[in-house]
Formats: structure tokens, sequence, C-alpha cells
């Protein structure tokens, strides 16, 4: 399964769309691992959880995500 990556005001808007069509709850969509939904802080905020949770320091997003996702590289960058 693909994960999902999305800056967004509405995570949970997002994760119920999104998740709803992989047959999940927007709640669970938003606490799993395959997803990374929210706003900036959010994103950072999760991203560093992970990090110290799991030891993940490495994510991988799609083209059409660099120029949203710049705010959270440029956040993060040398944390």
């Amino acid at each position: 399964m693909r994960g999902y990556a999305a800056i967004s005001d509405d995570a949970r808007g997002v994760a119920s769309m999104i998740g709803g069509a992989m047959g999940l709850e927007p709640d669970d969509a938003l606490t799993s691992a395959m997803f990374l939904i929210g706003t900036v802080d959010d994103v950072c905020d999760m991203l560093q959880q992970r990090r110290e949770d799991w030891g993940v320091s490495y994510n991988v997003f799609g083209e059409t995500d660099v120029e949203a996702f710049a705010p959270v590289v440029s956040r993060l960058v040398g944390t």
C-alpha cells in the first residue's frame, strides 16, 4: 500500500476522503504511519514524533508534493 501525504488546514476532511477510499475511518488514517496529513506545524510534529518513536528519519514524497512540503523541509533541516 502506498502512503499519502498532504499539507492541509482540513486534515480530517482529507483523511475522510483518502482514508475512506481505503476503508479507513478518518481517525485511523490520521494516526496511521501510512498517512501524513495536516498543517505544516502538524506535519513537522508528526515527523519529529515518528523519528523519536520509530527512528524514522527518511521520508519520500512524490514530485507533486515538493512545493507543498518545502516549508516542512526548511523547518526540520538540521534537526
